[in-house]
């Protein structure tokens, strides 16, 4: 389940005001990390977790790096 499904789910109290603001810090967050050379970032992050797995691609970095920002936010509110 992706984060913003979690947020939906869990967070359903959540003013309009508060789930559009979260909707814009992931745009961020994403924008931050899609502009940071994908080989470099790989060479100082991998491998990672228990696995010592990869990412496939650019695309699953970023967005596994954006839904944990997104939830260490979220856990400190």
């Amino acid at each position: 389940m992706t984060w913003k499904n979690e947020i939906k789910k869990n967070d359903s109290s959540l003013t309009d005001e508060t789930k559009e603001a979260f909707a814009k810090i992931e745009e961020q967050i994403r924008e931050a990390f899609e502009s940071i050379d994908f080989n470099l970032l790989m060479g100082v992050i991998m491998p990672h977790g228990r696995t010592k797995g990869t990412y496939k691609d650019k695309e699953e970095l970023v967005e596994h790096l954006t839904q944990e920002a997104i939830n260490r936010i979220k856990s400190n509110r």
